[in-house]
């Protein structure tokens, strides 16, 4: 069902936005299952009345707050990833795709991931991928994809496996800012060999 379809009456796009913004304060403080569409209806200053005139169910505005933050994300991912610098438009990639979920409370975190595939099915899988791939063709843009071929590693090997350390410090890093030295210091084991190479075409020049 896309998001068109369960919208009952949709508002005017500024306030759509700022009603899911709200919304997904809510979900992110309390959890699925804990939030009520009162609390949503008080975060965002409307009626539950008038909530219910935009969203027929939970679930149902569940799935619009994750399809807008899901925009967002990759809007601003693809954005770092156009920084020359391969190493910050990688980590500021992964901020932008993952850094707002960081430091999450266990039980609200582990609640999310419990619902979360029911609700928003492939989606949130999709989007994932699409950004791995993102990561990818950032790499093979760089110099550092002429420096792999000698050690038989490609861009996407190298893509799918920072991504996978990423996600491992996104659930165990307890801020934001943890999470970013974390990614960063993963990155930049990525990018030895441009690092090396730079340095070396430096010192002989």
């Amino acid at each position: 069902m896309s998001t068109s379809d369960e919208i009952v009456a949709a508002p005017d796009s500024g306030r759509l936005e700022s009603l899911l913004d709200a919304a997904l304060g809510v979900f992110m403080r309390y959890g699925y299952r804990k939030t009520s569409m009162q609390d949503v209806a008080d975060a965002a200053q409307i009626s539950r009345q008038g909530l219910y005139l935009h969203f027929a169910a939970k679930e149902q505005l569940f799935r619009a707050v994750v399809m807008q933050f899901m925009t967002r994300a990759q809007a601003a991912a693809e954005l770092a990833m156009e920084d020359p610098d391969l190493e910050s438009a990688l980590v500021n990639a992964f901020d932008a795709w993952m850094g707002e979920f960081v430091g999450l409370g266990s039980a609200v975190a582990s609640d999310l991931r419990e619902v979360g595939p029911t609700l928003i099915g492939p989606i949130a899988a999709d989007c994932d991928a699409q950004f791995q791939q993102a990561l990818a063709r950032r790499i093979a843009a760089s110099p550092l994809a002429s420096l792999l071929e000698p050690l038989s590693l490609s861009p996407t090997q190298l893509a799918v496996t920072l991504h996978a350390v990423a996600r491992g410090h996104k659930h165990s890093a307890t801020s934001r800012e943890q999470f970013r030295t974390l990614i960063g210091d993963a990155v930049r084991m990525m990018c030895a060999p441009l690092l090396l190479h730079t340095a070396n075409a430096a010192r002989t020049a």
